[in-house]
């Protein structure tokens, strides 16, 4: 997953299709991570243990369903709303001087254009 999330910023530039794979690829390992650390969490933490000794009961599915939940909505919203950086700030149609980063652009509220100059 995470080569494909590679040649989608690098090979693709992030261009057309390649950023909502870009940004599911990049989620999608972040919750495997969570998922994996959730299963000792419950054999090794005593409270956590003493609610699901077995890993079928109730308590266990109920984080597990919380956590997949919360990483789809995840995936959902940072699929909608990653943007690309324009080419430069004045470039922008809302107005509004975008921080960049490398190729991520977050946009914070109505900042004069001036304030924020990329030349590139």
């Amino acid at each position: 997953m995470l080569a494909l999330a590679t040649f989608a910023y690098y090979g693709r530039h992030l261009s057309g299709i390649w950023r909502p794979i870009y940004t599911i690829t990049a989620v999608l390992p972040l919750y495997l991570n969570v998922f994996v650390v959730i299963i000792p969490s419950f054999l090794k933490i005593p409270p956590l243990k003493s609610w699901a000794p077995t890993q079928t009961e109730p308590a266990f599915l109920v984080v597990q369903g919380s956590v997949l939940v919360l990483f789809i909505v995840l995936a959902i919203l940072t699929t909608v709303r990653f943007r690309h950086s324009p080419a430069h700030p004045n470039d922008n149609p809302s107005g509004s001087a975008p921080e960049v980063h490398g190729n991520l652009v977050f946009t914070f509220g109505q900042t004069s254009p001036k304030k924020l100059r990329v030349d590139r």
